[in-house]
This record gives structure tokens, sequence and C-alpha cells, in this order.
């Protein structure tokens, strides 16, 4: 049993494995490595309510080392939890006493095909970095850019189906993979896809991506990416109410227009970013990317179409000022960081026909429970839309289990009026261990395939225990 072998017994037999430089037992590293950056985390090291971590970390550098250590964990029933940056919000890295960290960082091999904007890479490079290289090298770009570009990573967007701030026009991180490299839990290499699309057989690759480390190891993934430096343009209006800025949005995606960037902030969060510029109404930005005679045609339409219902132009440089400031997070930080503070993202999706709805239900729901709470739609598509709340709150006491009930209060009634407003659970973040309750309410014929999926490729069951849905003998690691 894994609980029976203890930390020196595991950081020897991994040494043996993967060589002394590629493992640790030592308490600074279980400690960094015991968490992510979802709320409850912070909360729980605030309040001495998080555990020791993981046994051991490990650091593999080659797919044969992550084989290794997959067989080794097997065999002993020692669970393994796939890390990247750490920068999940969902708690989808909680390492349990009993566990072993896999850092993925170090897979990070690179292969372009320029001509046909491909590239294959490990699953260890961080979204920034990689972007660098390829603009720089290439003279391509990522067309993935999530909030968290600078502490994410390539293997963390496959494992969540990740969504980045330009998806309007170049999808989600689901669309964009053609191929996987995945060692499963019995220790098999396994290569999926690889090519432009074809029909032949099912796509696999798909089966692996949103499975947030439950079915295996992804070590290497090929994916389309983007010309670099193409012309770009900024738009920024104001729109007297979030329904006028969703017909707009609507009206543009459902025409075939395409901005790289789509975003409406509902009047709350518009003073938030805009102050005074924003009047009283909703703001919409537009960013658009492409060949030049392409980008002033959309832009050409998506002015007239957003006067025709009663939209007002702000200066450009109103939108700039959100661009330079997009990845700030500041503002939630400074929240946790109370005793009492809470903050949390919750973000949905829903078809255009629950959208507006699923918005005025969420805020119905949120707004009694929190000190300041706003919205913006983010990621758009013919069928529908994203939402992203954005909570702070207090809790009455900064005790551990008042601050925990609070937080559960908020996001459950978040979600519940979501799903009953015909919204989902979860559009960009995962699923994790904050919302496992909710994805089995959601999806229960689809958990019960995963289940089955899961015995056939992981049946020790080694793999991120906990996490996507709830199990009872699982250590929360709290």
């Amino acid at each position: 049993m894994a609980d029976l072998m203890g930390t020196s017994t595991v950081v020897a037999e991994l040494a043996q494995l993967l060589g002394p430089e590629h493992v640790s037992g030592a308490v600074a590293d279980r400690l960094a490595y015991r968490h992510g950056t979802w709320t409850m985390e912070y909360k729980a090291i605030a309040t001495d309510h998080v555990g020791p971590g993981p046994q051991a970390v490990v650091w593999p550098t080659t797919v044969d080392d992550v084989v290794r250590v997959v067989q080794w964990a097997a065999q002993r029933r020692i669970p393994l939890i796939p890390y990247g940056g750490g920068s999940g919000i969902v708690g989808g890295t909680i390492a349990s006493p009993q566990s072993v960290v896999v850092d993925t960082k170090r897979l990070c091999g690179l292969t372009v095909d320029a001509e046909s904007l491909v590239v294959e890479a490990g699953c260890g490079w961080f979204g920034s970095e990689l972007d660098a290289v390829l603009r720089t090298q290439y003279g391509v770009t990522l067309g993935h850019y999530p909030q968290s570009l600078h502490s994410s990573t390539l293997g963390g967007w496959l494992a969540t189906r990740a969504t980045g701030i330009m998806s309007t026009k170049y999808g989600r991180m689901e669309d964009r993979v053609e191929g996987l490299e995945v060692v499963t839990g019995v220790g098999d290499r396994v290569a999926l896809g690889g090519g432009p699309p074809a029909s032949e057989g099912p796509d696999l690759v798909q089966l692996f991506l949103g499975s947030e480390g439950r079915l295996g190891i992804m070590t290497k993934a090929r994916f389309r990416v983007e010309l670099a430096d193409q012309p770009e343009a900024i738009r920024v209006w104001t729109v007297p109410t979030v329904a006028a800025g969703l017909a707009v949005v609507q009206w543009l995606v459902q025409h075939g227009v395409k901005p790289t960037v789509t975003r409406l902030f509902d009047p709350e969060e518009s003073q938030t970013w805009f102050g005074t510029a924003a009047g009283k109404g909703a703001v919409l930005l537009l960013h658009f990317q492409g060949l030049a005679a392409l980008v002033t045609a959309e832009v050409a339409v998506a002015e007239d179409q957003a006067t025709r219902l009663g939209a007002q132009r702000l200066p450009d440089v109103v939108a700039q000022r959100w661009w330079d400031r997009r990845y700030d997070t500041a503002s939630l930080l400074r929240t946790v960081q109370r005793p009492t503070g809470i903050a949390e993202t919750i973000e949905v999706g829903a078809s255009w026909q629950h959208l507006l709805a699923v918005y005025e239900a969420m805020m119905a729901a949120v707004r009694p429970r929190s000190t300041i709470a706003y919205a913006h739609f983010s990621h758009f598509y013919p069928s529908g839309g994203s939402l992203y709340v954005i909570v702070h709150a207090d809790a009455e006491h900064s005790d551990w289990a008042t601050v925990q009930q609070r937080y559960r209060e908020i996001l459950d009634a978040a979600l519940q009026a979501s799903f009953q407003a015909g919204g989902g659970i979860s559009h960009h973040h995962g699923i994790g261990r904050a919302r496992s309750s909710w994805l089995t309410k959601a999806h229960s014929d689809s958990i019960a395939i995963f289940r089955r999926v899961q015995a056939v490729l992981d049946p020790a069951g080694i793999f991120n225990p906990g996490v996507l849905f709830e199990e009872a003998s699982v250590p929360h690691g709290f």
C-alpha cells in the first residue's frame, strides 16, 4: 500500500528509475506542488488546513521516463498527479499525502511544419515561451491565448479543453489539435491521430481532451498554428443594455464575421475597466486580425451593425487600455488575501436561446451573496456563447469551516441558476474537484461511459483520483 511505503522508500525507488536529479522528497518541493491556484486552495493554506503534499515530485525528461513512473505506480497503486504550470483554478491538481506529482514541464521537444502551419510540441511548454519561440524562429503563433498564458502549459490546455481570448476566430484548444501522444495507466505509450481531418474511424484524440489527467499523461501534441504579425484592428462601443450587445454579437457570428477577440462587459464590469467612458451601459469590444482587406471589411460590417442596434463608438485608446491589462487578475488576489475574502470566476456556456436568461439568473443568485459581482461574455459561436461571472465576497468569520461553507454556497447557487436557466457548469476552466458533484448531475450518462473507459486505460485507478467526479474513498488533500 502507498501509505505504508513511506516517503524515503518512494524517493529511493523513483531515484533508481529516473536518477536522483529527477526526483525530490524535500519538504519545500512537496509543499510547492501540493496545490494549484483555486481559491479554496489559497484559503486552506492561509488557515493551515492543507495537507503535507505528495510523497515525492518527479521531473521526467523523456516519454520513456513517464512510462517507467506509470508502470512503477500502477504496480504499487500509488496515485499520480500530472502537473503542468499549476495555474488551474478548480482544484485539479490537489496532491494527497499518498500521491506522487509528475511535473511534465521538461517534456518540451518541438518540431515545426511551417508549410502546413502545424506544430508538434511536448506538453510541458509554457504558453508564452512556446509562442515566443514560434514567433521569432518560425513566423507563426499559437492562436490560443488564455488569461493564464504565462503560467499554464500545453498539457494543461489539453487536459481542460481550454479556451483562449481569440477563440471566436481561432476556436478552442480541442479545435486545433490533430494528434496526441499519451501514456496510459498500464504504461502503454500510444500515438493518436496525427494528420488533418479524415474519415478513419472515431477521433480518439478527443477522448483524452478534457480528461483532466484521469485517463493518462499526455506527453506530446500536434496542433495547428497561425501566421504571426498579421494586420489587426480594435474597436469598442457602449451599448444601452447587455441584451443589445448580445444582439450585435449574435448577428455578427451567425453571418460569418469572426473577430479574434469578442468581449461584452455588463454595466458593472464596464465601470471597472472603462470608468466614466462607459457611461451607464454595457461595453462591447472587438479585435480583428488577418489579411488587411479582410480586417477592413469585417470592421466595416461590425461598425454598421453595431450602429444599427444603438451602439456608440468609443475612442480606440479606451480599448487599448483594456488590451494592455487583459491578463491582470490582481483584484481577485487582493480579495482572496483578506482573511475573510473569497473571490471566484464562474464561467459557463449557453445557447443563444438561453444566454441572456442564464446571465440574469446567475447574477440574481450571486449578487445577494457578494460584496461585488459583475460579468462579461467572452467566447462566441454561431450556436451560443460563454458567460464569465466574477464574484468578490466575504465570509462572516475567517475560520476554515465558515469560509468553505460560504464559498460552496456561492458556487452552488451560481451553478444551480445556470443549470436551471439552460446553461452549463463550465466553459473553459474544467471541473477539477470544485465542480465534480455538478458534472455527475449534468452528464450522468457520459460519466458512466467515462468510468468504463477509465477501467480499461487505468485499471489500478492511479491517475488523479477525485477529479472530474467524486470518489468517497479518495482523500481530499486539505
